[in-house]
Formats: C-alpha cells, structure tokens, sequence
C-alpha cells in the first residue's frame, strides 16, 4: 500500500513529460539488486546541479564560454525488497556524487557515486552511468553491510517517471 501511494505520488508530480527531464529534482522509479540479488522496487526523486559558471572576459574583453565539466547528482528512494528470509520488506536506497559529461551519444554522463542502503544497511562505491537526458540511469559497485558480511555487488537501475510517461503516453 505504501509503496502504490508513492508511485502514484511520483506520477503526479511527474508534470509535463519532457520538461521534468530537464528540472533539477526528477521523479524516478527504481529497480535494484543489492546484496543477495533479491530485486528491489523503490521511488523516489533524483536530483542534479550543473554549475553555472560566470563567464570569463579574455584580454580584449570579449565574453568567452566556460565549459562545464562536471556535474553533481544524488537520489533518494523507498520502496519494498523481496530479500531472503523477509517475504516483503522496506528499504531505502540513496546515492550521490559527481559524473561528468561524456558528449551527445546514447551516454550522456558517467561518474563516481556513494551509495547506501536501510535494509539491509549497507554502504560503498559505485560508477554510475546516465543516458540521453537523464532518462535512464545505471549504477554498479559494492556494498559493506553493517552486519559485518563480506562486501556484496549491488546494481540498480532508475528511470525517469517522465520518460516512462513519454513511452507509455500519461
């Protein structure tokens, strides 16, 4: 129940498909695999900072573009996880970090991000990868549980609930 008002909650603040991929703080829908690859159903907002840099007057004093190199991004999402031993539970999956652009292909950004998790409770590195328009995002790294198990894999994947309403016509 919880977990269906969220996504109808993200759907609602999805607005104008094609302008929300391009606002700061984006709705998404994410699947994740952490630990014991028990799959993961969340939502929740992810949220990126391009700096604006002022721009730079040369030595005749023209106006020159300055490049943006990097850019910061960071995602929060609940949702419920089928791990073993729990039919259904809660977790949370956060991360943040920076990606820097990669050009106009089918990857628009790739980076390093920290991620962690409630339930499990969990934390470590990842490389994340971002498409055309942050539409779709891929993240992959490994996880130390508080518990004290040995490091697992997680892998996540999250998408733009506008762009799910772009494909699917909301």
């Amino acid at each position: 129940m919880r977990t269906a008002c969220i996504l109808a909650l993200l759907l609602a603040c999805a607005g104008t498909p094609a302008a929300a991929q391009r606002h700061p703080l984006v709705p998404v829908a994410q699947l994740g695999f952490v630990g014991d690859w028990a799959p993961a159903l969340t939502g929740g907002v992810r949220w990126t900072y391009t700096p604006t840099p002022r721009p730079v007057r040369d030595e005749n004093g023209m106006f020159r573009p300055v490049v943006v190199r990097w850019y910061a991004q960071a995602l929060a999402t609940a949702g419920v996880t089928f791990a073993e031993g729990d039919p259904v539970g809660f977790t949370a999956v956060g991360s943040a970090g920076v990606l820097r652009p990669i050009g106009t292909g089918p990857i628009a950004g790739a980076g390093v991000v920290a991620v962690g998790s409630l339930g499990p409770d969990a934390l470590g590195p990842a490389v994340r990868l971002d498409t055309s328009f942050h539409a779709l995002g891929v993240q992959a790294g490994v996880l130390w549980f508080a518990e004290g198990d040995s490091p697992r894999a997680v892998v996540t994947v999250d998408v733009a609930v506008s762009f799910v309403c772009d494909l699917v016509g909301c």
